[in-house]
């Protein structure tokens, strides 16, 4: 297998989570015949509006996989090969604008899903490929999974579809070569506001303002959601609600995938004629002000029939959520990143996603971690007895546990030592970001997450890249692994 023409090839095929990822699974099993690999596909079921059916999760085995759900017997590589929505395409600069036509830049890859995660796959695929024709003395899984990218989390309907009861996971994410075997705990939330949207003639508020914004990506939990476009259009939202100029809310949108900070904005307001030329000076001002951001701005008529507003309660109150967030962020400290990570709207709703990013000393308590939750919930629910014509529900949609596995623990040793041996470091390190291995920690399996590739400044940002010689290292890592586990039976 020549692993750059597939790694390409891989790249070029769309996978963006909510559209599915047939067409990569259709791609994958003709190379899993050629091996030989017994074949297990699973479609995943789920009830999300916003994600087509088209979701799978492909199964590899070579070996004997007469599976026993008393008995752990295996090693399974596992990695999601979903991506987030590429962003702006105008910033993926190194690829003119197309983040799939992938592409050998000097040294690099560039793609979507370069880092996080697609190539990572072909590396364990490669080293997978090795052991065809090797006897086995214990079964090796390869595992290409859906949802990684959203609450569908296709990992979670493999460890309960029971089809596979694997000893040792190791875990696919760019963890830059190292081995973690400890992580955050992440909390999702999904708080609808909801109302009766008002229809408006056009005699007094009858000039439309849309207002955009851009900026970076990053990922949704982190500590860079002062950056985003999110931010930018709350600041403008905050100066035009302290001018002497009257505005009216109709339109408030910034989305993105789940584990992506939105790098687009966009608020729409109306404002009567007369202030147009107000609103444009203010404008000049807000620019000369807000350094390293971007903004445009847009004007039109509301016409004869005027236009669809949203109740004036929906204003104050997204500040009064943006600052509940922020107060509970302060709060929780070192514990705790808090991050409000998009605003969808829907008819007569705007739907917001909160993310909670929990250090792993806090999530250790289950307590603590329910109380969290709670006082989530609490601040939602005082915030809806301040509005009349607004109604609130907060529910969870996601909670990554974090995981953690002993240093002394065999899987972990061999890993180690392995890495060690091929002059890498092999330390067993924690990691800021959460991951799928939690939910095969949870049911008793050793489990570990590497890969190669950054996430920092890479992953979630245009451009996405990954050096050709961490892959390589990927891929010879991942042989020994399984040579160690498989072949010889540690």
């Amino acid at each position: 297998m020549n692993v750059l023409d597939e790694a390409t090839r891989f790249l070029a095929i769309k996978s963006i989570c909510e559209e599915g990822n047939e067409e990569l699974i259709n791609f994958l099993i003709p190379r899993f015949e050629e091996l030989g690999a017994k074949l297990i596909l699973q479609q995943v079921p789920h009830s999300l509006p916003d994600h087509t059916k088209r979701q799978y999760n492909l199964i590899g085995i070579l070996g004997d996989d007469l599976v026993d759900s008393r008995t752990k017997k295996g090693f399974l590589l596992t990695t999601h090969i979903d991506t987030p929505v590429p962003g702006l395409n105008t910033e993926w600069t190194k690829l003119a604008g197309n983040p799939w036509d992938a592409k050998k830049i000097d040294d690099k890859i560039y793609g979507l899903g370069a880092a996080n995660a697609k190539l990572d796959f072909i590396c364990k695929l490669q080293a997978f490929s090795r052991f065809a024709k090797e006897k086995l003395k214990q079964p090796i899984y390869l595992a290409a999974t859906c949802g990684g990218e959203s609450p569908l989390l296709g990992c979670k309907y493999l460890i309960q579809s029971g089809a596979l009861n694997p000893k040792y996971v190791l875990l696919g994410q760019p963890t830059g070569l190292t081995l973690i075997g400890s992580q955050r705990a992440q909390l999702s939330f999904q708080v609808r506001m909801s109302f009766v949207a008002i229809e408006k003639d056009a005699h007094d508020f009858n000039a439309k303002i849309f207002i955009s914004s851009k900026s970076k990506s990053a990922y949704a939990v982190s500590n860079q959601s002062n950056q985003t476009a999110l931010e930018n259009i709350f600041y403008i939202l905050d100066l035009l609600m302290k001018s002497p100029i009257p505005i009216k809310l109709f339109s408030l949108q910034s989305e993105s995938s789940f584990h992506k900070l939105p790098d687009q904005a966009a608020v729409g307001v109306v404002i009567p004629a007369k202030e147009l030329e107000g609103i444009r000076e203010r404008f000049k001002g807000l620019l000369i002000n807000r350094a390293g951001s971007s903004y445009d701005m847009r004007f039109g008529g509301t016409g004869d029939r005027g236009i669809r507003l949203l109740p004036a309660e929906v204003l104050p109150a997204l500040f009064l959520v943006k600052k509940e967030i922020a107060e509970l962020g302060k709060e929780l400290g070192d514990r705790a990143i808090v991050n409000l990570a998009a605003i969808k709207p829907d008819k007569d709703s705007l739907n917001f996603t909160v993310h909670f990013s929990i250090s792993p000393e806090a999530a250790a308590n289950a307590e603590m971690r329910k109380e969290l939750e709670q006082d989530f919930k609490n601040r939602i629910n005082n915030i809806a007895k301040n509005f009349k014509t607004l109604s609130f529900d907060c529910r969870r949609v996601v909670f990554y546990p974090n995981f953690h596995i002993d240093s002394e623990n065999t899987f972990a040793k061999t890993l180690s030592s392995e890495l060690s041996r091929m002059g890498m470091d092999g330390k067993i390190h924690t990691s800021e970001k959460s991951s799928e291995a939690a939910f095969f920690s949870e049911k008793g399996y050793d489990t570990l997450v590497f890969g190669p590739g950054e996430m920092q400044e890479n992953a979630y940002r245009e451009n996405e890249n990954i050096n050709i010689s961490d892959l390589q290292m990927a891929a010879r890592f991942y042989e020994q692994a399984i040579d160690a586990f498989c072949v010889k039976g540690v």
